[in-house]
């Protein structure tokens, strides 16, 4: 049994097309987007504690969905 790998797009979508190719080279390569998530952020990048719950709830929804 292969160990799965989850890649998660970074939040300010900095290099999302190189996480996406790179995610399908490998078949073991589980890939979360993130673009959709409508996250509050306390300075455009990092989320603030709302945004911080809200994209751990996306996170939990997303690797339920995964396995």
């Amino acid at each position: 049994m292969q160990t799965p790998i989850v890649m998660l797009i970074p939040f300010s979508q900095t290099f999302a097309p190189i996480f996406r190719q790179t995610a399908k080279q490998f078949t073991n390569v589980q890939l979360i987007e993130t673009k959709d998530w409508h996250l509050s952020y306390t300075d455009g990048l990092h989320p603030d504690a709302n945004g911080s719950q809200l994209a751990g709830n996306y996170l939990a929804k997303s690797l339920q969905q995964l396995y």
